[in-house]
This record gives C-alpha cells, sequence and structure tokens, in this order.
C-alpha cells in the first residue's frame, strides 16, 4: 500500500506481487539461455500466463516503483529488501535488524524474506493481524532511522 501526496492509498494484490517476482525471475534465467532479454510475450509463452497478465503484473509493480522513488533518489526500504544479490545492501539490512527487537525481526524476516502476508504471520507467531501490522511498521520505522543517522 502506498500513500500519495493527495492521501488517497493504492493497494497492489499480493497475488500480484507474487507473479511479477516469478517473470523477474524468469526473465533473469531466459535472458541468459537466450543470450537477450525475453519479451513479455516470450515470457508468456514460456511459463504459460496470458500476455495481458504478465503485461497488468508488469505495470503494476512499475507503478509502485515509480511512486516509491523519493526526490533525492535515496532507495526506499521496499526496494532495498528486495536487492538480494548486492552485498553492501544485506550489510545495512542485517545491521538494521541488530535495532530490532525479537517480534520486529520475526515479522520482518517473515513478511519481505518469507513473503508472508500479514494474517500468516500472525497464525505463525500467535499474534493479531493489527499486532503484525503496528510491529511491522514500527520495526521498519526503527530500521530507516538507524540507516539514516
Amino acid at each position: 500500500m502506498y500513500n500519495l501526496a493527495s492521501n488517497r492509498n493504492i493497494k497492489i494484490s499480493k497475488d500480484i506481487l507474487k507473479l511479477y517476482k516469478k517473470i523477474e525471475e524468469t526473465r533473469y534465467i531466459l535472458a541468459q539461455k537466450l543470450n537477450k532479454i525475453p519479451s513479455n510475450y516470450e515470457l508468456s509463452e514460456f511459463l504459460n500466463i496470458s500476455l495481458d497478465d504478465i503485461n497488468m503484473a508488469c505495470n503494476s509493480a512499475n507503478v509502485i516503483m515509480s511512486l516509491d522513488i523519493k526526490e533525492d533518489d535515496e532507495k526506499s526500504f521496499y526496494e532495498t529488501l528486495g536487492m538480494e544479490e548486492d552485498y553492501d545492501t544485506k550489510i545495512l539490512i542485517d545491521e538494521g535488524m541488530s535495532v530490532l527487537d525479537e517480534d520486529e525481526k520475526n515479522i520482518i524476516k517473515s513478511r519481505y524474506f518469507e513473503d508472508l502476508t500479514q494474517s500468516e504471520v500472525a497464525k505463525k507467531l500467535n499474534m493479531t493481524q493489527v499486532m503484525v501490522s503496528r510491529y511491522e511498521k514500527k520495526g521498519i520505522s526503527k530500521m530507516r532511522k538507524y540507516l539514516t543517522l
């Protein structure tokens, strides 16, 4: 969920985000096999998913990324968490995680590294979804504060 200057929220389905992640992983694999970046049509054929669904997932992800970019070109926490190959980013995330209490760490790990929904995390940790939401927000805030000092 992203908050625009007009205070309106944009919600992107978790399923669309999972599909986009699958598309990007496949794009990387196919690029190595084909020695070129595959088109959305090629991805559609390979994954046996409609071209419309591929385009919709990619467009949704582009909207998220464009809304999440700060004016000074800093990476947002959400973008940072998605960059698993970047060694420096991993170190920063590990350092940021060190300021969290145990519940916040478990929630951040479950949400961003295990890709669980807030409801799934709540069941896993025997909490309510509202508690998970509050701990997640508080944890991200703590990490951002720590990492921007």
